[in-house]
Parts: C-alpha cells; sequence; structure tokens
C-alpha cells in the first residue's frame, strides 16, 4: 500500500541534507585553506636562500621565524652571496604581509644580487635599489634593509655597511668587543634619492658580523623593548664561538623578551671570519 512520509521524516531529511551541505562546505573551505597555506609556504622559501653558501674564511648561520596565519607571506627577508673575494649579506623588510609584500621582497632581493656584480659599495648599491622602487607601482609601500659586504682580499678583513632606515648591525670582535657601527639612512621606496653612507670596519680572525630584523629589538615591546646596545651588551657576556650559537642567542632573548610567543617577524643572520 502507498506510504505517507510524516512530517517528522521529512523536517529529519531536510536537516540532514543541510548537514551533509554543511560537511561538504566545511571540506572545501578546509581544502582551499589548506592550498593557501601551501601556496604561501612555497612563495616564502622561495624569497629566502635554500641553503647558506659555503665560502672559505666565512661561517654563516641564520634563522627565520615568520609571525601570523599560516596563510600569509611574512615581510622580513634575509640573503647571502659570493660575488669574487666579496661576501654580500643583507637582511631587510617590507612593509606589510601577503603577495604584495612578496613581490616586493624578490624586487629588493634580486635587485641587490644584479647590482652587486658592478657595484662594490653597499652604500650605492641601495641607492641604486631605491630608483628601481620608485619605477615601479608599489602603492606606497616600502622597505628598510642593510647590505654588507665583507671583504677578505688582500689579508686585510673588513666590513662595509650601508643602512636604508634599518637597525644598525652589531659586530663581535676578540679586540674591540661588541659594538653598532653608526649607520643610518633613509627608507627604500619612499623619495627620489637617497644617499646611504657606507662605513668600513676593519675585521680581525674570529669577528662576527650579525644582521636582523627590528622583530628580534621588538620582541618584548611595549613593556621590554631592546636597544641595538643591549644586544651588544647580551652578545659581549654571553661570547658565543659560532655563528649558530650567536643566532640561537638572539632566539632565546626575543623568545624569553616576549614571553615564549613572537610579536613580528624576525630574520636574523650572522657571519664569522674565520680566515687567517
Amino acid at each position: 500500500g502507498h506510504v505517507t512520509e510524516s512530517p517528522f521524516e521529512r523536517n529529519h531529511l531536510a536537516l540532514m541534507q543541510d548537514l551533509a551541505d554543511r560537511a561538504a562546505m566545511a571540506l572545501d573551505n578546509a581544502g582551499l585553506y589548506a592550498e593557501r597555506v601551501r601556496v604561501a609556504q612555497t612563495l616564502q622559501r622561495s624569497l629566502l636562500p635554500e641553503v647558506l653558501p659555503q665560502m672559505d674564511g666565512i661561517a654563516l648561520a641564520s634563522a627565520y621565524h615568520p609571525v601570523g596565519a599560516g596563510n600569509e607571506v611574512g615581510g622580513d627577508f634575509y640573503d647571502a652571496f659570493q660575488i669574487g673575494s666579496g661576501c654580500w649579506l643583507i637582511v631587510g623588510d617590507v612593509c606589510g604581509k601577503g603577495p604584495e609584500a612578496a613581490a616586493i621582497t624578490a624586487l629588493v632581493r634580486h635587485s641587490v644580487r644584479a647590482l652587486a656584480f658592478t657595484e662594490e659599495d653597499p652604500g650605492r648599491v641601495l641607492r641604486a635599489v631605491n630608483r628601481v622602487m620608485l619605477s615601479h607601482e608599489l602603492y606606497g609601500r616600502f622597505a628598510t634593509a642593510v647590505l654588507a659586504r665583507i671583504d677578505l682580499s688582500g689579508g686585510r678583513q673588513a666590513v662595509t655597511i650601508a643602512s636604508a632606515g634599518h637597525p644598525p648591525p652589531v659586530i663581535l670582535d676578540p679586540r674591540r668587543g661588541a659594538f653598532c657601527p653608526q649607520v643610518g639612512g633613509v627608507l627604500l621606496g619612499v623619495i627620489d634619492e637617497i644617499e646611504p653612507e657606507s662605513q668600513r670596519v676593519a675585521l680581525g680572525r674570529g669577528a662576527m658580523v650579525l644582521l636582523y630584523t627590528d622583530g628580534l629589538l621588538e620582541a618584548g615591546a611595549p613593556r621590554r623593548g631592546l636597544s641595538p646596545e643591549q644586544l651588544c651588551e647580551l652578545l659581549e657576556r654571553e661570547h658565543p664561538s659560532s655563528p649558530a650559537a650567536a643566532v640561537d642567542s638572539l632566539d632565546r632573548l626575543a623568545r624569553a623578551q616576549g614571553a615564549g610567543t613572537l610579536r613580528d617577524d624576525i630574520a636574523i643572520l650572522a657571519a664569522l671570519v674565520d680566515s687567517p
């Protein structure tokens, strides 16, 4: 005989259909989010060196900690490469996060690499990078950077440093202790012409150069912000024997200042001169 569907059964089926639709939507969203995270992580890796280069007379170490949602590309970056007798180091911070920041990061990083083939002075390289940035439509975005060139030629080791609105590096020297070269400069991508001044510092064997982004200084802000001079004091007390140990010291400091969590992206790059 004919079976009449009860209102209860109709409501039950409608509820089950609604739940099935919601589950399908949740799965779709989870898949999309996972794909966005994968794309972001792939893009992030493409903006950083896969491995640090092996260089005669120089040992390198680095750390990078992006902060934020998994589908956001951080604005901090670093790079190290060798051209001739020079080892180039750069650490920078691009305004914002996401694809737009990633595009500027790639522009700055690859412009530095290209310009370093014909220009040995870091200040003039940053000046040219600023021109490159201004030739693109960046919609008000800017970047800070510190650029260093370690020269081991002729038995007289030295580092030449220039900055564009970025915190100064720390130099650990067995003879002079820890200090911050007084380098300043205007942000990249803001005004038509900048004139970053390069400072040359002699390096003894065992000297270390450390570059970092301001996320390290602001890890404990607003209560416990750090100054570059306080970083010098910490590193002088700990006296790290290797670039990896120095990076580890700064890593631990940032997490201690932030009570275990980081407020902003952090990039750290350390180079030890170990040639005779």
